[in-house]
């Protein structure tokens, strides 16, 4: 092995290292709100009416709390999965960007477009994000692969928009499923992809 193909191989260990810590700390947050139980989710949720009296806080811890043990597997199980399945999100501050700007999107859609939505919890509007933002940079960079990914995407995106939640995703998560903010959430990917691209551009244009 060349000099060459030993520094490729120790660049993608590190990507592949930074992309599971970033996941990992995601989801660790995300277990220490679940230890919290009920109160905790009362307190951090996305939850309109205390947003609009100042708990601006729950902008973002609101996308970390979960109806409960099952919600939060499920969303946890789904974030490691696109951990391993988009290298397109190759380094901790690309997937918090992501994070945040996928958030920002939700906090939008819903306090703005969705004024029926009283209260949400849960990080799979955020997964969303990642998985939109995941395959669009893919695409960019002519990785093919990502192709499944991206009509699985389209397919689920356009069943909740016509007919609602996925069936069973319901009793999976043993409560309501706001479907919308998946919606939302790949308006945020969308946005993040498309300023990594304009950034990309800029960096090589000087």
């Amino acid at each position: 092995m060349n000099h060459g193909q030993t520094e490729l191989r120790e660049s993608r260990a590190a990507k592949l290292f930074s992309t599971c810590a970033v996941g990992a700390a995601i989801a660790g947050l995300a277990g220490l709100f679940e230890l919290w139980g009920e109160a905790g989710r009362l307190a951090l949720r996305y939850d309109r009416e205390a947003i609009a009296g100042g708990e601006i806080w729950r902008l973002v811890s609101g996308h970390l709390v979960h109806l409960g043990p099952s919600h939060f597997a499920m969303n946890v199980l789904a974030l490691a999965i696109l951990v391993v399945v988009l290298p397109a999100l190759a380094t901790w501050r690309q997937w918090l960007f992501c994070f945040l700007l996928s958030a920002l999107s939700i906090d939008i859609g819903l306090f703005v477009f969705q004024p029926a939505v009283s209260w949400y919890v849960g990080l799979s509007g955020v997964l969303h994000g990642f998985w939109t933002s995941g395959v669009l940079l893919a695409l960019h960079a002519r990785r093919f692969e990502a192709v499944p990914l991206a009509i699985l995407l389209l397919l689920k995106l356009g069943y909740e928009f016509l007919f609602g939640p996925i069936p069973l995703s319901g009793d999976v998560a043993a409560g309501p499923v706001v479907s919308v903010a998946h919606a939302w959430g790949a308006v945020g990917g969308v946005a993040f992809a498309i300023g990594s691209i304009a950034v990309r551009r800029r960096d090589r244009s000087l």
